[in-house]
């Protein structure tokens, strides 16, 4: 069956992308149903880049890694995208199972590192050329919390070359403040670095976990790209699925993965 999607839900989404979608339902252990897409055919868009924070950073996300790893395998393998950014995609877990290594691993060997740093990978196909990539380290910090960095990688792919950013905000609301100077201080270096590698602000996509509604806004007001925000208005819909680990979600479900073309 189609489950809560519906075939006219479906239909609707297919239409709207001008490309034929189709899928299947699976069933999460907590019983949600989520609609597992299979790869479209090669459109007309640029590259399709993908962020996921695959939660090996706190506990909770530790404990359930070992049953939640195969989808994002499956997941990944069915949209393929050329550039994959990660957020807490830690080698290993606190728990000693083997985290991002594992998950290449995983993929058949189709990804590579194009660099990471506590937890915030940037991953591209085997066909995608890296120039150059590092890391942002904001000064910016929540007391008592290490330094949230960023990471950056400048792609060649499908023959135009691309700045990604991947990015991990400080979370919670006691932290309003520091979010927004450390996004501040973020999005200042990328200026900088967009500059030195000659690129136009429409050439740069920031992905990741922004942990608050106004730091993803400010992407936009620089000129750059937000894969979120792109994403709102072409795949998001299908990836939006609740991820299971709390009780009582209150608001909306989490996006556990965005794809954006």
């Amino acid at each position: 069956g189609h489950g809560k999607w519906g075939k006219a839900k479906i239909s609707t989404l297919a239409k709207r992308w001008n490309r034929p979608y189709e899928g299947y339902i699976t069933t999460t252990g907590n019983g949600y149903q989520v609609f597992e897409p299979q790869r479209p055919e090669p459109g007309p868009e640029w590259f399709d880049l993908a962020t996921w924070n695959i939660g090996l950073g706190n506990k909770t996300g530790i404990k359930t890694w070992v049953s939640r790893r195969t989808r994002i395998v499956r997941k990944i393998d069915l949209t393929q995208p050329e550039v994959l950014c990660l957020q807490e995609a830690y080698l290993a877990t606190a728990a000693g199972d083997a985290g991002l290594t594992w998950l290449i691993t995983a993929l058949d060997g189709q990804y590579k590192i194009a660099t990471n740093r506590s937890g915030r990978a940037i991953l591209v196909r085997k066909d995608v050329e890296v120039e150059s990539a590092g890391i942002i380290a904001p000064k910016a910090r929540a007391l008592g919390h290490p330094v949230k960095y960023a990471t950056w990688a400048v792609v060649r792919v499908n023959g135009q070359r691309a700045f990604i950013v991947n990015v991990h905000a400080q979370a919670g609301k006691a932290y309003g403040q520091t979010r927004k100077t450390w996004v501040k201080q973020v999005h200042a270096e990328v200026d900088v670095l967009r500059i030195k590698h000659k690129f136009a602000r429409s050439h740069v996509f920031l992905a990741g976990d922004w942990n608050g509604a106004e730091a993803r806004a400010s992407a936009k007001n620089y000129g750059y790209v937000d894969a979120a925000l792109q994403a709102k208005a072409t795949f998001a819909q299908v990836f939006k699925s609740h991820n299971g680990w709390k009780k009582g979600l209150k608001k909306g479900p989490r996006i556990d993965y965005v794809l954006a073309g």
